[in-house]
């Protein structure tokens, strides 16, 4: 296994006196090796963005579902709790794979735009790497830093650098927040389903007046939380779309009649 810099990784499958061995094939002319590897990078990264919004299509139809059967389990059963609780159960454990499952996606995009973003330069420019601002002027706008709103261009001035929405980021939020709602409503119906239990545990439940308040002050603040949260860290800034960070790649070549 090979570890390299971006500037190494580059010099040693695409540079002038490209490494045979380590390329694994003929080194081809100058710039036509890095062109074909940029055109596959781009080619997986589209890949790869439009699998993350099909697989979250996905997982928004089993949320749909599952929360269909919480109802129809409401309306249609003798004892709607316990099967409200193994809903809710399916639902946090879907839920929690959709987190997952995105983060995995996330991590195989952010790898095809490095890849993109190294391998650029020579043969397309710089296109990943621009970045377009957009700055505003507002009073008392002066401060070092603006969480929500973005960066100080000048901080002898009152403008500053708008920060858009990521809407990869806010998607992730929102499905881990629908997988903490689904936690929550599994112990709210594991409640209903062993009160003597949960009252044993928190005597809040022993009182339904209590219980209710108890609860929903609870989901209240819960979600106020993560709404203040998508709100300061679902934003983008310009390292995030250039994938511009301190990794190293790591080249693994086969070599036939070896175990890995």
């Amino acid at each position: 296994m090979l570890t390299l810099s971006p500037e190494e990784y580059v010099e040693a499958f695409f540079g002038e006196g490209c490494d045979t061995d380590a390329a694994g094939g003929d080194c081809q002319i100058t710039g036509t090796r890095r062109t074909l590897a940029l055109q596959t990078a781009l080619d997986n990264y589209r890949y790869e963005n439009e699998l993350y919004w099909k697989k979250s299509i996905l997982f928004w139809a089993f949320t749909a579902l599952a929360f269909t059967g919480l109802f129809v389990a409401d309306a249609a059963m003798r004892n709607p709790y316990f099967y409200q609780l193994v809903v809710c159960s399916i639902g946090a454990v879907i839920s929690f794979a959709w987190v997952a499952i995105t983060k995995g996606s996330r991590y195989t995009q952010q790898k095809w735009c490095r890849l993109v973003h190294t391998l650029e330069d020579e043969a397309v420019g710089p296109l990943f790497k621009t970045y377009t601002t957009v700055t505003s002027a507002k009073a008392r706008a002066n401060s070092l830093y603006h969480p929500s709103k973005g960066v100080v261009c000048d901080p002898a001035s009152s403008s500053y650098e708008l920060r858009p929405f990521c809407t990869s980021k806010v998607n992730d939020y929102l499905s881990l927040y629908l997988a903490c709602t689904w936690g929550f409503l599994a112990v709210r119906y594991f409640v209903k389903t062993a009160p003597e239990l949960a009252s044993y545990f928190l005597p809040v439940f022993a009182d339904p007046a209590q219980e209710l308040g108890f609860i929903s002050l609870s989901f209240v603040a819960f979600s106020a939380y993560f709404l203040v949260m998508m709100f300061f860290r679902c934003r983008t800034s310009a390292d995030e779309v250039n994938c511009a960070d301190q990794s190293h790649f790591r080249v693994i070549k086969f070599i036939p009649g070896q175990n890995h």
